[in-house]
């Protein structure tokens, strides 16, 4: 599905996402990514949300700031610069996750929003276009489920 937006320079916009990938500033990404607002869009070593895991968003967090390091030219405290919130899409459908997985993300005052992934691809857009800083990781959407 195409997704038409404002057009906004040096942030990461979704433009569409069909069986298995999402496009990410016209290029297409197969299997699971994350990135943020700004910075580099990454495979993300999930297949299903089951595996999911602390560690796993503990390096998902890592990268995303030190992508602000680098934007930044500085080395910053990690801690100085978090984003308001992390959403997950979990695939075709809405997936619970269990909170001890969240739990440092929100010890450290991240909010986390978790839904199908067509959701979150909304949005995540709607995010950036209201100026909000946030980690987008998903499942892309399969049609074979």
């Amino acid at each position: 599905m195409k997704l038409y937006l404002e057009n906004i320079e040096s942030v990461n916009i979704i433009d569409s996402y069909g069986n298995g990938f999402i496009t990410v500033n016209k290029e297409k990404y197969i299997g699971s990514i994350f990135f943020g607002k700004k910075g580099n869009v990454r495979n993300w070593e999930i297949n299903k949300h089951i595996d999911i895991t602390s560690e796993k968003i503990m390096l998902l967090l890592n990268s995303f700031c030190n992508d602000v390091d680098k934007q930044k030219k500085v080395e910053i405290n990690h801690n100085e610069y978090l984003p308001e919130f992390l959403l997950i899409g979990t695939g075709n459908s809405y997936e619970i996750i269990d909170n001890d997985v969240l739990l440092p993300l929100y010890k450290m005052g991240i909010s986390v929003e978790i839904m199908n992934t067509r959701s979150a691809i909304y949005t995540y857009n709607m995010s950036i276009l209201n100026n909000r800083d946030v980690i987008f990781a998903a499942i892309p959407m399969r049609d074979n489920i």
